[in-house]
């Protein structure tokens, strides 16, 4: 019975999962981070140009494990400062 009710979850995860993923949804952490691969994707960057991107850039970034996060407020700080024609 509790192996069952395993599966039941697992099937349910998979399920959403791949509906968010349908739907555009990558990586949906929370509503403050962002992925980097997602932000790769976003900004056509590959690994090297990221890698140097999250050095020099004032970006709040945070790893678990292998993966790594920017907080999207630091990211739109950064797009702010570097609006062309200001009023």
């Amino acid at each position: 019975m509790e192996k069952e009710l395993l599966l039941l979850i697992k099937q349910e995860l998979t399920d959403l999962k791949e509906l968010l993923i349908k739907n555009g949804i990558k990586s949906p952490v929370s509503e403050n981070w962002i992925a980097i691969e997602d932000l790769k994707e976003w900004i056509n960057y590959g690994n090297t140009q990221m890698c140097e991107f999250l050095k020099t850039k004032d970006l709040i970034v945070s790893q678990f494990g292998r993966r790594k996060f920017v907080r999207k407020d630091s990211l739109e700080k950064l797009l702010e400062n570097g609006i062309m024609n200001k009023s």
